[in-house]
């Protein structure tokens, strides 16, 4: 009786954890993707006191093999002025590993491949570093 008792214990177990262990729990990155707007919409507004509170002190970009930190950026975004409106990213894929989110992508207006790193800080979602360049 007792091991028919402990073999159904562990059934009811593994049915369980068969039916859950398949199964993740979609990822909401819509505030994410809404930052990411309004960062990039930023950027091309050539409004760098918004771009400055999307990216975090140390943020960086690596743009055809030209690095520049966050305070170069804003200075050169600033200096040129607005450049037309964002197109529409494709291949777009969101990953997460905790606390940071990686984006790639493909900007379709400009044919630009790029990867944001994204951290969440006190709630809000940062750009920590952008790598992008003209894709073949």
């Amino acid at each position: 009786m007792k091991l028919m008792l402990a073999v159904t214990v562990l059934f009811l177990v593994f049915s369980a954890q068969a039916q859950t262990g398949g199964k993740t729990a979609a990822v909401d990155d819509s505030d994410l993707k809404s930052t990411e707007q309004q960062w990039v919409e930023a950027y091309y507004k050539g409004d760098g006191k918004t771009l400055a509170r999307f990216e975090t002190d140390d943020f960086t970009v690596i743009a055809n093999g030209q690095k520049e930190t966050k305070a170069e950026q804003i200075a050169e975004v600033e200096r040129r002025g607005p450049v037309g409106v964002p197109a529409s990213n494709t291949e777009e894929e969101i990953r997460h590993y905790g606390d940071v989110a990686i984006i790639t992508g493909l900007s379709g207006g400009a044919n630009v491949r790029y990867t944001a790193v994204w951290v969440m800080q006190n709630g809000q979602w940062k750009v920590v570093h952008l790598h992008y360049s003209m894709a073949a």
